[in-house]
């Protein structure tokens, strides 16, 4: 009820709607996108349920899927979430211009990106 999905196997609190979206029963409306940097003070700045949000590494990203839905995620806790392209806080560590991408369409295929460029958002809270 307060926006929120808790994996209870990771004890990582997910935001049930991404960036842009409304935060009802449906996640209605469009994803927003932003660089990098806009992510990370999205994510920071987000106050649904009373909680500290971040940018997901690419490991939580990772734990979320379930290889054996077609959409890799399960699309009744997170609705309309879309099969696009979400930031990550992983970074390459070889050049800081860089971070690791979630392709959703395909997310056994890690993308790379620059940070400038913007891409979906969704935010997690927890250990």
């Amino acid at each position: 009820g307060d926006g929120t999905v808790t994996d209870n196997r990771t004890l990582l609190v997910w935001q049930k709607c991404s960036a842009g979206q409304t935060n009802d029963a449906n996640c209605t409306g469009s994803l927003s996108t932003a660089s990098w940097s806009g992510a990370h003070q999205y994510c920071k700045n987000l106050t649904l349920g009373s909680r500290s949000w971040r940018l997901p590494n690419l490991n939580e990203w990772l734990s979320l899927l379930d290889m054996s839905k077609s959409t890799y995620y399960d699309t009744v806790l997170f609705p309309n979430m879309s099969s696009g392209t979400f930031h990550s806080s992983s970074t390459l560590t070889s050049n800081e211009y860089y971070n690791h991408l979630l392709v959703l369409s395909i997310p056994n295929t890690q993308g790379i990106s620059g940070k400038p460029n913007n891409y979906n958002i969704k935010c997690v809270s927890g250990p």
